[in-house]
């Protein structure tokens, strides 16, 4: 992440300097691709997680110390777009849980489901959720998180 940053960053200096030193059109166009880079992956960010569902499923509401509880995520992509990186978090207060992923090349109109299962270690009631989104552009540059 930051090696494309840093990359990025010093082909708009370069191209920035150049185009005001000599006008060159090669300077114009290193201007010009580094800040179409970053709108562009700024904008896919920005757009990928737009179309994402995340939804959770349980067997039971309750159980016991000792059980194992299991829990459905099912993702689903309604968008437009791939989704390169998607994490799934589950920020759950039960001890120990489970649910948390990473999903790689998350394709349009493509669903993903899983099972997590969490051995219960504590008595208590605890609530489930919620459950976060966060997605990457291909680049790196910039990240963005739905609940």
């Amino acid at each position: 992440m930051k090696q494309s940053r840093a990359l990025l960053l010093i082909l708009f200096v370069l191209g920035l300097a150049g185009t005001l030193t000599t006008n060159a059109p090669v300077y114009i166009r290193l201007l010009y691709l580094s800040l179409i880079t970053v709108l562009g992956s700024w904008l896919w960010v920005w757009v990928s997680l737009s179309g994402l569902e995340v939804t959770r499923r349980s067997r039971t509401l309750r159980a016991n110390v000792g059980d194992v509880y299991d829990e459905n995520f099912e993702i689903a992509n309604t968008n437009r777009l791939p989704c390169p990186w998607l994490a799934i978090e589950n920020e759950s207060e039960l001890p120990a849980a489970s649910g948390s992923r990473l999903l790689v090349n998350v394709k349009r109109g493509q669903t993903q489901s899983y099972v997590a299962r969490t051995w219960l270690t504590q008595r208590g009631a605890f609530p489930l959720g919620p459950t976060s989104l966060t997605s990457h552009d291909p680049l790196g540059l910039f990240k963005k998180k739905k609940y």
